[in-house]
């Protein structure tokens, strides 16, 4: 058995900076869920990928873990963690409401378990909890008693006190158990606990156990048990041969196994052995090759094993090895197959890489690999034997390379290898010499234009295109050793653009495309000598993305790419000399375009600054790799790539080479829990009653409505490539895309019902089908209730109505007083009027009749014929005032009511106006005498009067009717003209005084008035009473 020195694993280490209670690592367990379980000297640690939650004694609490010293971990059906304690027990946790139930050692109850020192737990095939303790020996669990029975392991009358002092137990296919002593060898039980057969160490037999102290064993598919000693290595026991095969006999030697103390045994998801040492580091066996590998801690190596002692070692369900060491914590290393390699310098080997700056990569046909690096340079790898030949510059040397800044390479059609170099010019190789012949710049016109070479180029000719940083680009002419130039001529607009050349590419058409530093992309027409232009304009987004053209690659499809620095990638659209771009916003992680290669696929593989993407130029998706897959940390560098000739891919950067094959590049299909780890309000962490993971609905109030969730995507691989998406159904009608960012934050929600949902990729970018969710309830505040709303709604109805009501009641009461006022303002403008009237007819008037008699009477004593005019004239004035002061006095007050009566006095209205207007009435009325009291009699009359007196004022009507009937308890009157007639609407709007008064008293009648006019047919005005005497 060989074994090999390479450390082929990059361990990630995690310590107590990663928030690990404790640094020894005595067992690790991965439950159902995903969650790893990691049991310390201090306390049980459970990790997410991303933080731990540490589990301790809290004294006086018996729901916490019952002591710190943790010495083993397993998960039974139910979903119970079991965690054995040294000096504490047994200890079982219930994940769904985050507490522990404690069994101890009772000495009167023979039921308990039997020993506080519990070195191992184990659930086999049938759900049966097996207990292994220091000193008691092993105990089986009755779920329905919630009771310990003790296995009989000793003979009767037997007193091997080393048979109660357990430190390992294993299950083999057949559900037998196997059970590791401190000093008895192995015990073989069977499923129901009896003893089968006892394995001890007998010197006289080769091939027995070779020690008897047995702190792991290992039972894998093939039926072999693995066993580990205490100072005497590993047994192999083949239960066929009954045989154990070790050190002690020749038949498999594990001489090379240097570790002797074995803590720990595993076999991976590829069938090797995992053996874990103490002092020794890790051991990996092949059990088809029989290769053993040693994995040791490197000192100068950060990526190497913490430390030599290791306690327990573990694979995880995305194929991570765990190994958890004495004090130095966890080392974690990903065994799936490797994707990314990297040729790198290791200053402990001569034979590597001399310098891990790489400028350019190419392939000859001979398996040689040739690297220009900056400052170290040409070095050839030779892929068949692995050995470097290295190439500097040596003035000494005649045909010495001319420069050690190897800028560019090619090898032509001819297999001829030529070297660009920064300040040496141009180079070619000659094999059979092992030399190489320089080409530098001249003054003449046909010599290289300068040092510089940055791009070498061999078009479908075999023309050479050499492209300098700052010397134009030229064609060298092979057969006559002539360099033709082109160089940037601000006069020549058919010219070259720019004199620095980054790349150079040839289209299927036979036009060359020439990359520059600052005067973007050129196509050169080598027929008719004519370069065109194409350049970044900021106003067109159809233009390319950059002047900086870095890379130009022609696909298998015939189209060109080219890569930009800061403008990402462009793809050249020839129907219409335009680009289409994709940058960071498209998903690459870089702006800045190293180099380009193609797949057999048609995949795009292309260097960025930082790392490699895969571009699908199919359908644009992207997919970015980074050190966290594998590659280098450093940037990758421009024209730093080649593919072989096998589909191998070389990509150089500033620290050295990364080189893969597509075909190896495989997404993993591993499907990750998706679980909840907090739920915070107002960045508080909540305790709910179940443990969130377990918790179906949060029930918040209102005022709790800034609330976040925590989660995280249990693929251990990488974690800081797993991405996340998240939705509130209610509020988010679409997965809100989150990256890596492992928490989501709602505020001001209204209240409602929602679902929060969350989904997880892997750390290949791969979407899981498992999906977290939980229930969110916010509770609106009393007044937004549906009970409150009614209840409101009900008390402002009630309350609307109180007002209404009492609204109307005012209304009431104030229109009651103003018909009150009103009737008393009429009765005292009334008696106010008769009593004017009054003394104007019994005083005034009587004064006048005197003077009007007197004068007569002087008419007849008196002969003189001048006095007798003077009389004549004094009572004529004297009967015109008594006329007139009869008018006013009827007007004031109707007298004529006391006397005639209403129909009468009613009648004399029209009379009256007839004799001295020019409006002809006629009238038809009904007695309705007696109808009404004394007061509404005055106000029946006014109303008449003052519909008559605005037919004479304003009608100028010729005719005019007043009709006053009766029906029942009702006096209809109505009063029309032929006048000129008005517009209703304007006259409503205007309210004169005399509409205003009818209504008035018509309110006070009860009544209502209803008139109907238009321009030109005259006006009818109907007024309705009611008969109530009483009133």
């Amino acid at each position: 058995m060989l074994v090999a020195q390479e450390n082929k694993f990059d361990f990630e280490h995690i310590s107590l900076e990663s928030g690990l209670s404790q640094g020894t690592i005595n067992t690790i367990f991965q439950d159902s869920k995903g969650f790893m379980w990691f049991g310390t000297e201090e306390g049980l640690n459970r990790y997410d990928g991303y933080e731990m939650k540490v589990f301790k004694n809290i004294p006086g609490d018996s729901t916490s873990l019952s002591a710190n010293y943790v010495w083993s971990i397993c998960e039974d059906s139910l979903g119970y963690i079991w965690v054995g304690i040294y000096g504490g027990g047994l200890s079982r946790y219930d994940p769904e409401y985050n507490s522990f139930k404690n069994y101890f050692h009772n000495e009167n109850d023979s039921t308990s378990l039997s020993n506080n020192v519990v070195e191992r737990v184990h659930v086999d095939k049938n759900n049966n909890l097996w207990v292994g303790t220091y000193g008691g020996g092993l105990n089986k669990f009755d779920y329905s008693t919630d009771n310990f029975s003790k296995i009989i392991l000793q003979k009767l009358g037997e007193n091997n006190l080393a048979k109660e002092k357990i430190f390992s137990l294993c299950e083999d296919a057949d559900g037998n158990i196997w059970i590791g002593t401190d000093g008895a060898g192995l015990i073989k039980l069977n499923r129901h606990g009896k003893v089968i057969k006892h394995y001890f160490n007998d010197p006289q037999n080769k091939f027995s156990l070779n020690n008897d102290i047995i702190p792991t064993m290992l039972c894998d598919d093939n039926g072999i048990l693995w066993v580990g000693t205490y100072g005497n290595g590993l047994n192999k026991f083949d239960p066929r041969k009954e045989k154990f095969y070790n050190t002690n006999n020749s038949v498999h030697p594990f001489d090379n196994l240097s570790g002797k103390i074995i803590l720990s045994l595993l076999r991976d998801s590829q069938g090797k052995i995992w053996i874990a040492t103490l002092a020794n580091g890790v051991y990996l066996y092949d059990t088809i090759s029989e290769a053993l590998h040693h994995i040791a801690a490197d000192p100068v190596n950060s990526k190497s094993l913490s430390t030599n002692n290791i306690r327990s070692i573990y694979e995880d369900k995305s194929n991570n090895i765990w190994i958890g060491t004495l004090v130095e914590g966890i080392n974690k290393t990903d065994i799936k197959p490797k994707m990314f390699f990297h040729l790198k310098n290791n200053p402990n080997n001569e034979n590597s890489l001399n310098n891990n700056f790489v400028f350019s990569i190419t392939e000859d046909n001979r398996s040689n690999i040739w690297i220009g690096t900056y400052g170290g340079g040409l070095n050839r790898l030779n892929l068949k034997t692995g050995k470097y030949s290295f190439y500097r510059e040596n003035n000494n040397i005649k045909g010495a390379i001319s420069s050690n800044t190897i800028r560019s390479l090619l090898v032509d059609h001819n297999d001829d290898l030529w070297v660009g170099t920064y300040y040496g010019g141009l180079c070619k190789y000659n094999r059979k010499r092992d030399s190489f012949t320089i080409y530098k710049e001249g003054k003449g016109k046909y010599d290289l234009p300068l040092n510089d070479v940055r791009a070498i180029f061999e078009d479908s000719e075999n023309k050479l295109w050499i492209g300098t940083n700052g010397g134009g680009l030229s064609y060298f002419n092979r057969e006559e050793n002539k360099f033709i130039n082109y160089m940037f001529d601000p006069t020549d607009e058919k010219g070259i653009s720019h004199n620095s050349i980054l790349s150079i590419c040839e289209d299927s058409a036979g036009f060359i495309w020439i990359g520059t530093y600052g005067g973007g992309l050129n196509k050169f027409d080598k027929t008719t000598q004519i370069f065109t232009h194409f350049k970044n304009l900021s106003n067109d987004k159809n233009s390319i993305s950059s002047d900086l053209v870095t890379e130009l690659y022609l696909s298998k499809k015939g189209e060109l790419w080219a890569g930009t620095w800061g403008g990402g990638l462009n793809k050249f659209i020839p129907e219409s000399n335009s680009f289409i771009s994709f940058s960071e916003a498209e998903g690459f992680a870089s702006a800045i375009i190293c180099g380009i290669l193609e797949d057999d696929n048609g995949m795009l593989w292309i260097s960025t600054l930082k790392g490699i993407t895969k571009f699908d130029p199919n359908n644009y998706s992207i997919k970015n790799y980074n050190f966290n897959d594998g590659l280098q940390k450093g940037e990758f560098n421009p024209d730093a790539h080649f593919k072989s000739a096998d589909g191998t891919m070389y990509f150089g950067g500033t620290l050295g080479i990364n080189y893969f094959h597509p075909k190896n590049i495989l997404e993993s299909d591993f499907e990750p829990q998706v679980v909840f780890t907090s739920f915070k309000v107002y960045n508080s962490d909540v305790e709910l009653e179940k443990d969130i993971e377990f918790t179906e609905i949060i029930s918040l109030s209102y005022k709790d409505n800034n609330f976040s969730f925590e989660y995280s995507s249990l693929d251990f691989t990488s974690p800081a490539k797993n991405k996340y998406a998240y939705m509130l159904q209610g509020l988010d009608k679409n997965w809100i895309e989150a990256g890596s960012r492992r928490f989501a934050n709602y505020t001001h929600l209204d209240p409602g019902e929602y679902v929060f949902k969350v989904k997880a990729t892997n750390h290949s970018g791969v979407w899981s089908s498992n999906t977290a969710s939980i229930n969110i309830m916010i509770s609106p505040p009393f007044w937004s209730t549906w009970l409150f709303r009614i209840l409101f709604t009900l008390l402002l109805i009630s309350i609307g109505f109180y007002f209404y009501r009492k609204r109307i009641m005012n209304l009431e009461r104030e229109k009651k007083a103003q018909e009150v006022f009103s009737e008393r303002l009429i009765n005292s403008q009334e008696a106010e009027r008769e009593r004017i009237a009054s003394e104007l007819h019994d005083s005034f008037g009587q004064n006048l009749l005197i003077i009007k008699n007197r004068a007569l009477l002087g008419l007849k004593t008196n002969d003189n014929e001048n006095s007798k005019q003077q009389f004549n004239e004094i009572s004529s004035s004297a009967s015109s005032a008594l006329d007139e002061v009869r008018q006013i006095s009827y007007n004031l007050h109707p007298y004529q009511l006391k006397r005639l009566g209403l129909t009468k006095a009613i009648k004399s209205i029209i009379t009256n106006v007839d004799e001295i207007h020019n409006v002809s009435f006629e009238i038809e009325d009904t007695n309705i005498d007696d109808l009404f009291s004394k007061d509404n009699e005055i106000n029946v009359y006014r109303v008449v009067q003052e519909c008559v007196n605005n037919i004479i004022k304003h009608s100028e009507a010729s005719e005019a009717s007043v009709s006053i009937s009766r029906f029942n308890e009702t006096v209809t009157m109505s009063i029309s003209d032929n006048g000129k007639g008005f517009n209703t609407d304007e006259a409503k709007n205007k309210n004169g005084f005399g509409i205003q008064n009818i209504e008035r008293r018509l309110q006070l009648l009860k009544g209502k008035v209803e008139v109907k006019s238009e321009l030109g047919k005259g006006t009818k005005v109907k007024i309705i009473i009611p008969v109530n005497k009483n009133e």
